[in-house]
């Protein structure tokens, strides 16, 4: 005999306010665990209700509708074969939480997105053109004032070129899997780049969203039969003050990102430096990229930080808490703090959880037992030194000092910075003044030691 509607109304009533197990939700209907099945069957049938859990773990959840999003979500990994493979589907629910289905049945609910897709949200000088390049999404200007259906909005119409191996929706999916890239011949880089850092000035590019606020694009190259995709800095005209400095600054990073991998290869992104019409571009290969279709993903430590610790006052405090809850190596541990030794003794001033990464392999049914590694790093360079609306600052050098907690990587990370200030100061592609800088800097290093 079906439930009476009153009861099937008061049931949803109760799941509205809160998440209930099966044993609770009789005990408050005053009916058979019998009954209960049949209406919860029926509820969920009609999309109103979804279980969490396994058997007697069950928990019950009310769905919610969004006005603009075509739900579930189905959720695509892309190998490194680039081919496309089922993850789950996304479901909403009341209360600002959501469910994920991973394709082996297994289910996770949480507050807000799951962070492996809340990290695929569009950020940066990149993506602050993202509403107007496309108006029919009708998306705040300001990419902050988001919520989360307006990210998943977006996700799930223009989300085929995300950071990562994540694609969201079927419309999304559907463009990956027609479209290709157009590949740039390595030999018309010259010619090809400049073009391109003017169509970002003028309109904002929708490709790839890449965390950071200096002017980037993504591109595609090809030299003979090898692909690599690309991430491509670039400095303003040098014919101004500011446009010297980052210049200046771009080359840096390539030097700091290269010397970091004689350390230790694959600490950082491999890069080069091109000179095009005025310009300075830096060149940064994309390690969540596999040749023209492959992906991999790739983690921000900003998502690892809210979803495991909540937060973190540094790269190095971060690293010790990954580690101790046995989701980094020891070594990786370490190797994270060198980074942000380096950082600080570079003058990079800009050492944010946006710019350091993990790839790794993520159970997305239970967020549990996940491993991850260190990615390469990039946007390794003396921020310190950027202009500040147009105009150089004044900006004094003071060598952090070491402690307790990184005496040990201390001593290495000086010689990698002293190494990067020499470099810098004889590079004849750098500006005399900062060059100066640099070589001021590095007198400031030498004679310095960790406290043993």
């Amino acid at each position: 005999m079906p439930a009476h509607p009153l009861i099937a109304a008061h049931l949803l009533h109760l799941l509205r306010n809160g998440v209930q197990t099966a044993p609770a939700l009789c005990n408050a209907l005053a009916i058979s665990q019998p009954t209960l099945s049949r209406l919860l069957q029926r509820l969920k049938d009609e999309g109103s209700v979804l279980p969490s859990g396994h058997a007697r773990a069950s928990r019950y959840h009310a769905t919610r509708q969004p006005a603009r999003l075509a739900c579930p979500l189905p959720v695509m990994r892309i190998d490194e074969a680039g081919a496309a493979v089922p993850a789950g589907c996304l479901y909403p629910l009341v209360n600002k939480q959501w469910l994920f289905a991973a394709a082996n049945g297994d289910t996770v609910v949480t507050d807000g997105l799951p962070f492996f897709i809340r990290d695929m949200r569009p950020q940066g000088l990149m993506d602050r053109a993202f509403p107007r390049n496309f108006p029919e999404l009708d998306l705040p200007d300001r990419l902050s004032d988001w919520d989360d259906d307006q990210t998943l909005l977006a996700l799930s119409m223009r989300g085929e070129d995300v950071i990562g191996d994540l694609i969201i929706g079927d419309v999304a999916v559907g463009r990956y899997l027609q479209e290709s890239a157009h590949a740039i011949q390595v030999a018309d880089c010259p010619a090809m780049y400049p073009k391109l850092a003017e169509a970002v000035i003028s309109n904002g590019s929708p490709g790839s969203s890449a965390a950071g606020a200096q002017p980037k694009f993504s591109a595609l190259l090809q030299d003979g039969l090898r692909h690599r995709w690309v991430w491509v800095k670039f400095s303003p005209k040098r014919n101004t003050q500011a446009g010297e400095r980052w210049a200046d600054l771009l080359v840096a990073e390539h030097l700091a990102l290269r010397t970091l991998n004689t350390y230790c290869n694959g600490l950082a992104a491999n890069s080069r430096i091109l000179q095009a019409d005025g310009r300075v571009f830096l060149e940064v290969d994309r390690f969540d990229r596999v040749g023209a279709r492959g992906r991999r993903a790739l983690y921000s430590a900003h998502a690892l930080m809210m979803h495991y610790l909540g937060s973190a006052p540094s790269w190095t405090a971060l690293a010790d808490a990954l580690s101790q809850a046995r989701l980094i190596s020891g070594g990786d541990r370490e190797l994270v703090a060198l980074l942000d030794v380096f950082g600080g003794l570079i003058a990079n001033t800009d050492r944010h959880m946006g710019i350091l990464s993990f790839h790794g392999t993520v159970n997305h049914a239970s967020l549990a037992n996940c491993r991850f590694q260190a990615a390469p790093i990039y946007d390794m360079l003396p921020m310190a030194y950027a202009p500040f609306n147009g105009e150089l600052r004044d900006y004094r050098f003071d060598p952090p000092p070491a402690t307790m907690r990184t005496s040990a990587c201390w001593d290495a990370a000086r010689d990698l910075a002293l190494r990067l200030w020499g470099e810098v100061e004889q590079r004849g592609l750098i500006s005399q003044g900062f060059r100066r800088i640099a070589a001021d800097n590095a007198k400031k290093l030498r004679g310095l030691r960790a406290v043993s």
